[in-house]
């Protein structure tokens, strides 16, 4: 029926056993064989002009058979929202995080600064120039932060190995490359 609907390449009907071997993983071996499984129909589209699923609903209809087409487009929508809603949450948590470490650590420089203020009045009246405090002060504070930088990068790193290692490559993190 569907094999002579323009835009179908090829129209295949499954049998049973594959039909089983796709719901196995999800019912278990025990109910497979009291439920009833539905007909299910592989159809590849003609990938120049392909047929829509209005097309086939129709073609199905004509033939007097009572069928549904899925042709994904219904959970397509709402996964491609899904993930637009996930990567903008994603964004807007680094953010907040950024937004976070940045008021520490300007609470750390000004934190510093009135720790120090007798040291850097004393630089002051012995000639020394704002612009040679405020250097020494960000050769101290980025020293800092490229030490903590890499202690939190070869922390992770060493954290994303224990975890594929623990896991295999069916593990744990199998989204992550080897």
């Amino acid at each position: 029926t569907l094999a002579g609907v323009n835009g179908v390449s090829e129209a295949e009907a499954m049998d049973r056993e594959t039909a089983e071997a796709l719901l196995r993983p999800w019912m278990g071996e025990a109910v497979l064989a009291d439920l009833p499984v539905p007909f299910l129909v592989t159809v590849r589209l003609d990938p120049k002009a392909p047929a829509s699923a209005l097309t086939l609903g129709r073609a199905l209809a004509e033939a007097g058979l009572d069928a549904t087409v899925d042709d994904h487009s219904l959970w397509h929508g709402e996964v491609e929202r899904s993930a637009m809603l996930i990567t903008l949450l994603a964004l807007a948590a680094f953010l907040t995080t950024a937004f976070a470490a940045g008021a520490a650590i300007l609470y750390a420089v000004r934190a510093g600064i009135q720790a120090r203020r007798a040291v850097i009045e004393t630089l002051s009246l012995s000639g020394a120039t704002d612009a040679s405090v405020v250097w020494l002060f960000q050769r101290r504070y980025g020293l800092l932060a490229l030490t903590a930088g890499t202690a939190g990068s070869v922390s992770a790193i060493a954290l994303v190995a224990l975890l594929r290692f623990l896991g295999g490559s069916e593990g744990l993190t199998p989204a992550l490359p080897v």
